[in-house]
């Protein structure tokens, strides 16, 4: 079994606000396009929060299937990214995991305070 750190959890919060933050741009007299906003949630939020339950669960892989569906609606999501990023480095793909981790920092630049606790550095 992985005694992978599990302080991600803390950002369960921080995550949320930032996904309804994201939505894209509608008119709020329009109210096909705030339907359209509030599915766009509801799909991004229950890829990211199964992922992120895998990623509890130590089922790295599949975790990682679900935040590359999250990925394909939005890849602008930082914090997708960096959980993508823990995943990978789970399953020990340590090349992508890298990637994942610099895509998150170039998308905002405030995600690696976020994941403060998270991010342990082997040495």
């Amino acid at each position: 079994m992985n005694n992978k750190p599990s302080q991600y959890r803390k950002t369960t919060n921080q995550t949320k606000t930032t996904l309804q933050n994201t939505s894209p741009q509608t008119n709020k007299t329009d109210i096909h396009n705030q339907n359209n906003t509030n599915n766009y949630l509801e799909n991004i939020n229950f890829l990211f929060e199964k992922g992120k339950h895998l990623l509890d669960k130590f089922d790295s892989e599949q975790s990682i299937k679900y935040f590359d569906k999250c990925l394909e609606i939005n890849p602008q999501l930082a914090f997708v990214w960096m959980y993508k990023s823990i995943a990978l480095s789970d399953i020990g793909h340590d090349i992508e995991s890298d990637k994942c981790f610099k895509t998150a920092i170039k998308l905002d630049s405030n995600t690696i305070t976020v994941f403060d606790d998270v991010l342990v550095i082997d040495e």
